[in-house]
């Protein structure tokens, strides 16, 4: 699953490849994130292992929610970051983008936006230093920020 891309990168593409290692060269200016997702520790142990062996410029972070998953990151780069590249890429200010999120990952990105919103189901971190805090995801908190912004 790739994240902040300027080109759609389905996941289909990587495993039609079968390198991750050409996957990740041809893809390395194009993707922030990459999420690969685990059946189990063991497996998210072997894939962090497997990707430090290709030695290339990812920070690689094993992570755990409801499922064991590992995120990939290309070099240093942030969500502040890539925000700022795709605004850059689309030719649009970025004291101009609306934020909304629910992740308090998102924090950095969020202290350098004027209009920000969090979900009410989102980590409260992030819900204490957005200027919104509006229904959950499940609640069509999309349309509500469009509508209130558009």
């Amino acid at each position: 699953w790739c994240n902040y891309t300027k080109e759609e990168v389905p996941g289909d593409f990587v495993r039609k490849i079968g390198d991750f290692k050409a996957f990740s060269s041809f893809h390395k200016d194009n993707i922030f994130k990459i999420r690969i997702y685990c059946s189990n520790k063991k497996e998210q142990t072997s894939i962090v292992s497997e990707l430090k062996e290709l030695k290339l410029d990812l920070t690689i972070l094993p992570k755990k929610d409801k499922n064991y998953f590992v995120e990939l990151l290309y070099g240093n780069r942030s969500r502040l970051n890539a925000g700022k590249l795709l605004c850059n890429y689309n030719k649009i200010k970025f004291e101009d983008i609306v934020f909304l999120g629910y992740s308090d990952d998102n924090i950095p990105l969020v202290k350098n936006i004027n209009e920000t919103y969090a979900v009410s189901n989102g980590d409260s971190k992030l819900k204490k230093v957005v200027n919104h805090v509006i229904g959950s995801n499940y609640e069509k908190a999309i349309e509500y920020v469009i509508d209130e912004c558009f």
